[in-house]
């Protein structure tokens, strides 16, 4: 039986405050690898996610 191919919703909201959550990580524990990252101007994420338009998710807990 062939798998079949995952595909996983997500919006461009979450896509972004995943990005601004990794970057103040970053910024702490790695500062070199925190530049690179904000050199990065468009994310590319996994192909098994498919970016659809929206806000941060609602079960996310944003502070």
């Amino acid at each position: 039986m062939p798998l079949r191919k995952s595909v996983i919703k997500i919006t461009d909201g979450q896509l972004q405050y995943e990005r601004k959550h990794l970057l103040q990580k970053l910024k702490i524990r790695d500062k070199k690898k925190h530049s690179e990252f904000l050199s990065i101007k468009i994310i590319q994420p996994n192909p098994m996610f498919k970016v659809i338009e929206g806000d941060v998710e609602q079960w996310k807990k944003v502070n």
